[in-house]
């Protein structure tokens, strides 16, 4: 590879690209390595938008047949604001690297290729439409990236893509396919990274595609400024969370895909618990007072937190069996010996007579149906409320264990 080119202004930039641009006619090689300096003059335009267009064009002595030829750059490194308008052709920027803003006109009629690039600084698009194939294919983006009010019209891909910090789609509309394949939201040394597609419009969501993606719960925006925080700081509040992993949950069902679509079953509910648990304190708080809520509403959303809490706990969400099945043998082992002490007959030892008759009363327990004098008649009230407790609980545990097992129906 040619060593690296360090070009300062926009007259060095002319004569390199004039001089790469007429011998790619002859020898059809792509352009050696280039970095475009930070000190790069910008070019003011309508709302004092940095410029740095790839304007250069190849004219010959009519000005109406002037050539606009955009060529493919690979390798380049731009220290300074890149701006993209829409009077020149298809793009095509192989293993570049953006340490700057990126700038986009309003409109765009040509195809968009970044392959293998990086996004070293915030990705910030807002009302921007592209009218052709916008292709991130194995790029990393460092920082967070803001698609707000944009809108593709055609395909966008983001497969392979590394997004180290959060993805934000708001208010964004798709009408062509949207592929995910392989898409990580996790930086290797830091916490998780999030998507949001909550406020994401979908012509037709059949045709958004996440295969094999790599997303896991992450950190949550807990202030109060929710339009700054979706449209220009790059956090995701809780209930956009929660409402993306439904949305990918039922893209997942809608596919057939049902091993994939209970990742984000689990990651729904995790994230309603979460939501609960942020809108109200513990008991003892009292804070319904404070919320301005009703005690019967807040009951009841202390309702849906042990629900969630129990689901978690029981069988992970729908997840795991052997869970609920090592959860039955434990209580119901501390329920049964409860009641044999209580009978006040039974003397614990290692005698096999005592574990015989330990054993026969256990498998007679786990039974929801069991008779209430399984032990004898004439048992104290606690007896009887320890097997009330015990059928409820086990009962519950055996429909967990029941509906893990039938999590790939």
């Amino acid at each position: 590879m040619s060593d690296r080119i360090r070009i300062k202004n926009k007259e060095e930039l002319q004569a390199y690209l004039v001089e790469y641009v007429q011998n790619l006619f002859v020898s059809q090689e792509e352009y050696p390595p280039v970095t475009i300096d930070k000190k790069f003059p910008k070019e003011q335009e309508i709302e004092t938008k940095p410029k740095f267009g790839f304007d250069f064009s190849l004219l010959d002595e009519s000005p109406q047949n002037t050539l606009h030829f955009f060529p493919i750059l690979k390798d380049w490194k731009f220290e300074c604001d890149v701006y993209f308008d829409d009077s020149r052709g298809d793009i095509e920027l192989k293993k570049c690297t953006f340490d700057a803003n990126l700038k986009f006109d309003t409109e765009h009629y040509y195809k968009f290729k970044f392959y293998n690039c990086h996004f070293k600084n915030k990705i910030e698009l807002n009302n921007v439409t592209f009218k052709e194939l916008v292709d991130f294919y194995g790029s990393t983006f460092y920082k967070p990236a803001i698609f707000y009010k944009t809108n593709f019209l055609k395909n966008v891909v983001f497969a392979e893509v590394k997004f180290y910090q959060n993805a934000l789609f708001t208010y964004t509309s798709f009408e062509g396919s949207v592929i995910f394949r392989q898409t990580l939201f996790k930086h290797k040394s830091r916490e998780n990274s999030g998507l949001d597609l909550s406020l994401a419009l979908f012509d037709d969501f059949d045709r958004l595609n996440m295969f094999d993606i790599e997303l896991n719960d992450y950190g949550v925006y807990k202030g109060l400024d929710y339009h700054d925080a979706v449209t220009k700081s790059g956090d995701i509040p809780l209930n956009n969370k929660r409402e993306t992993f439904r949305l990918i949950k039922k893209h997942f069902e809608d596919i057939g895909d049902i091993p994939s679509s209970l990742k984000f079953k689990k990651l729904e509910k995790a994230a309603y618990k979460q939501e609960i648990t942020s809108k109200y304190g513990i008991l003892r708080d009292w804070s319904w007072k404070k919320n301005g809520t009703s005690f019967l509403d807040y009951l009841k959303t202390k309702s849906n937190r042990f629900i969630l809490w129990a689901n978690s706990q029981s069988n992970d969400f729908g997840l795991s069996y052997l869970r609920a099945g090592g959860w039955i043998l434990f209580i119901s082992l501390i329920l049964v010996y409860a009641q044999m002490l209580l009978t006040g007959n039974y003397i614990p030892s290692l005698s096999h007579l005592s574990w015989s008759e330990g054993f026969n009363y256990y498998f007679q327990f786990i039974d929801p149906f069991h008779n209430s004098n399984y032990m004898g008649e004439g048992q104290n009230s606690w007896f009887y409320i320890l097997d009330f407790i015990g059928r409820a609980v086990i009962a519950y545990l055996i429909f967990q264990f029941v509906q893990a097992f039938r999590k790939y129906r």
